[in-house]
């Protein structure tokens, strides 16, 4: 317990630090549309009625080309799979009018995104050329800003930020021995839960740039040595495995898209702020934010007192109210995040309002300092019904036991 108290002492003195542009190293950023504006031209001779047989050459033709290596690579070892026969399968299947999935999940979720492509090929044409025209500057706005947030323990300088179209219409990062891959969806950027679009259908570069940032923090590196080293069964690792997202999240969405929050200022108070989701989605989330922090609270509560006997019926709990899948915004309006997302975000904001960025850092250093943190941070900044968002007692004494022994 002294280790924390010294902690939040040291860090109430720096509280008051006050941002400048630090130097960063020399970080390439490797921008390429190439993927997607050759997919689109499968997608265009679909849309022309070509032959079947000459859409077959140019899908062999696409899928040599070494950004899609990351689909074939990254998909024939998801659950489920998509294997590289599957997807030109779909792919060609769409060109008879009946998209075949075979009860894929991740292909059920990108047939319409397909479909819209292929009736409006020329909307997807002038998208790919104003994502070619975001300027440079903003492009290293993002890499200053993903660098600033992290631990950087990446041995690579160059990253690759390309535009496919991705098989399932996905938006993420593939890590590789060899590489750092972004990966942004052509298709994905007209779903219209991600708000990428204005009211005129000009794409807000900010938000795809910032969303970069967010996707570039994780990549430069995550900061939590020897994280899994507890038993799958034990406390620690449940503890762990539900507090480590929110922080990894949380501090991409809050301090790289600038998000806003309830009890919490924004970190740049007169800058953009950007979520990966569009405004409905994140609103009802500022929305539920007490009942979040009270079910977080009644989670941790649980695995230290021994509620959960197995990781799997932690992982029951969790799923239910934490996960993809858990929940619509408004009818038939599924989260595009989960609710740790906000969880993270609201807390890595409150922690740096008090404790600034060295604050913020230790969490990713100690993650286990995270709930004692925040409940200090909460209790000197009070808020709005800052009682409402406070963490167990009991939770933050564990915690802080186990951040003690982290610590040594």
């Amino acid at each position: 317990m002294k280790k924390v108290l010294f902690m939040l002492l040291f860090l109430s003195i720096i509280s008051t630090e006050i941002f400048a542009q630090q130097p960063i190293p020399e970080i390439k950023l490797n921008v390429n549309t190439t993927g997607a504006a050759k997919m689109m031209d499968v997608l265009n001779a679909i849309h022309n009625q070509d032959q079947i047989s000459h859409i077959e050459t140019m899908l062999d033709n696409v899928l040599k080309l070494p950004e899609y290596k990351i689909c074939i690579e990254r998909y024939k070892d998801t659950k489920p799979p998509i294997t590289i026969d599957e997807y030109k399968k779909f792919v060609i299947s769409l060109a008879d009018g009946y998209p075949e999935t075979d009860d894929n999940y991740r292909l059920d979720g990108a047939v319409s995104l397909y479909l819209n492509a292929i009736k409006t090929p020329q909307k997807y044409y002038k998208l790919i050329g104003q994502f070619n025209s975001i300027p440079n500057s903003l492009y290293q706005d993002a890499i200053r800003r993903a660098y600033e947030w992290s631990l950087p323990i990446n041995k690579f300088k160059k990253y690759n930020f390309y535009l496919l179209i991705d098989w399932s219409c996905g938006v993420y990062l593939y890590s590789t021995e060899k590489s750092e891959d972004i990966v942004f969806c052509l298709l994905r950027l007209y779903d219209s839960r991600l708000g990428f679009f204005d009211n005129n259908g000009n794409l807000k570069k900010e938000d795809v740039v910032l969303t970069l940032a967010h996707e570039l923090n994780h990549a430069l590196g995550s900061g939590h040595p020897e994280f899994r080293k507890y038993s799958k069964n034990s406390k620690e690792r449940m503890i762990s495995d539900f507090i480590w997202p929110a922080i990894f999240e949380g501090i991409a969405i809050k301090c790289c898209q600038n998000a806003e929050t309830v009890i919490s200022k924004k970190v740049y108070p007169n800058k953009y702020s950007a979520v990966t989701g569009n405004e409905p989605n994140w609103n009802f989330f500022i929305n539920e934010s007490q009942s979040i922090f009270k079910c977080a609270d009644n989670i941790l509560i649980n695995i230290v007192d021994n509620k959960y006997k197995t990781y799997k019926d932690y992982d029951k709990a969790f799923m239910n109210h934490w996960f993809w899948s858990s929940g619509e915004y408004a009818p038939g309006k599924k989260f595009i995040q989960p609710r740790y997302y906000y969880l993270g975000a609201e807390m890595i904001g409150v922690i740096y309002q008090e404790y600034g960025k060295k604050g913020v850092l230790e969490c990713r250093k100690n993650p286990f300092l995270f709930v004692g943190l925040f409940n200090d941070a909460l209790l000197k900044i009070k808020p709005k019904n800052y009682k409402k968002y406070l963490f167990d007692k009991k939770v933050v004494d564990y915690l802080n036991g186990l951040a003690n022994k982290t610590g040594n």
